[in-house]
């Protein structure tokens, strides 16, 4: 078998997009971004999102959340399968091994849910994030 999970890394590819969107109160718009607060290309939203933010950047460096972005969210998302050797498995003693190009989604789907847990603790203390989320989800209402 080569892999396992497919359909949930792109699901948790998708996930990460929206969480870094909110974290940053950026739109989406497919043509003619506007201002500071939209974006057409999601590769550096995401990857800053993966090296810069805890607990993500405990496990990618920039390069190798470009490498991800390109060889596993955008091969999931675009041809429904993983590039330059990158690999998903179930389980694992950590949750991604850039150097073995290895997801393991189970236990990344948990560093999903303690950064979840985490934002939103800190976002009931920090005006900056309260103004991002409220830019995010004005939008989405609109």
């Amino acid at each position: 078998m080569e892999g396992e999970g497919f359909t949930i890394v792109s699901i948790q590819c998708a996930l990460i997009e929206f969480l870094a969107a909110i974290r940053a109160g950026k739109n989406y718009r497919h043509r003619n971004p506007q201002g500071p607060y939209e974006y057409s290309a999601s590769r550096d939203l995401f990857v800053k999102f993966l090296f810069q933010t805890a607990p993500f950047s405990n496990f990618f460096s920039e390069a190798d959340a470009g490498e991800y972005y390109s060889n596993v969210r955008c091969a999931l998302l675009h041809e429904a399968r993983t590039k330059d050797g990158w690999i998903i498995w179930v389980n694992g003693s950590v949750p991604v091994d850039c150097q073995k190009k290895v997801i393991y989604r189970d236990k990344f789907q948990s560093v999903i849910e303690s950064y979840v847990e985490d934002y939103g603790l800190n976002l009931t203390k920090e005006a900056s994030l309260q103004e991002a989320f409220l830019r995010k989800f004005n939008d989405l209402a609109a």
